[in-house]
């Protein structure tokens, strides 16, 4: 056999050795796809995001790329991590990608405006009456949102503004009001202890100790109003919490990997 024929069979040889080597790298990272997004259902949003990353890395298919991408996206916002999920989406110009990025605040002029329609539904979800108003003339499923919607105002029942309030009139009232009893009655303690300290310093005419005092108690007086209003917050964020997700899922149903 010539050198010739022995060059053509190596070039042969090598060129299946590389697609043989090209599908099992497409058929691992397809299964590493199912995976991450099983991971993802089970809200195991950093090992999936992991896994996600190296996927869209990958030249092998570049379709499964850009959903890894997305994908990746939608973890980083169920981390908080906005940046990092806008970053992913500026090498994903799919319509979905477009409308994530507007649901980041990142609005496109290409985005249409049935999606500008689901998009302004999503930010006034706390707003009855505006909410209301824009679900009319749509194709969106109005019964579902209009249910989803009033569930969302109904769990959000504690007033932050009357929580801080209220503990600006007695100290650790508000934490009480939204059921934080331990942080009011700590914040009760201690706004309670510098309140004495200060008048004692003060009647001992102790006028450094009385100033020191009294700034202390100026920041634990501010810090329990915070607290409070925190807490009225968190708690409606709760309770709120699987409505809003329903409600996210009913208006974006494209948000999954």
């Amino acid at each position: 056999m010539s050198a010739r024929s022995n060059f053509a069979l190596a070039l042969i040889f090598i060129f299946f050795q590389t697609l043989c080597a090209h599908a099992e790298n497409c058929e691992r990272d397809n299964e590493l796809f199912h995976l991450a997004t099983s991971l993802y259902d089970e809200k195991q949003f950093l090992i999936s995001s992991i896994h996600f990353s190296e996927i869209s890395a990958s030249s092998c298919d570049l379709k499964l790329a850009s959903r890894a991408r997305f994908a990746f996206a939608l973890c980083m916002i169920e981390l908080g991590e906005r940046e990092s999920a806008l970053n992913a989406l500026d090498t994903t110009e799919t319509k979905r990608a477009l409308l994530l990025k507007g649901y980041l605040g990142v609005i496109s002029t290409d985005i249409s405006p049935s999606d500008k329609i689901r998009l302004f539904l999503w930010d006034h979800r706390f707003e009855s009456e505006i909410f209301k108003n824009a679900l009319k003339d749509n194709q969106l499923p109005v019964h579902d949102l209009e249910r989803i919607q009033a569930k969302i105002i109904e769990t959000r029942n504690k007033n932050p503004a009357l929580a801080g309030v209220m503990s600006a009139v007695l100290p650790g009232a508000g934490q009480a009001y939204t059921g934080a009893w331990q942080s009011a009655a700590l914040a009760l303690i201690i706004n309670g202890l510098f309140t004495a300290a200060t008048l004692d310093f003060a009647n001992k005419n102790m006028y450094g100790a009385t100033a020191a005092s009294s700034v202390v108690l100026s920041i634990t007086y501010v810090g329990n109003i915070l607290n409070a209003v925190n807490s009225a917050k968190q708690v409606n964020n709760v309770k709120s919490g699987p409505s809003e997700v329903e409600l996210k899922n009913t208006l974006f149903p494209e948000f999954k990997p």
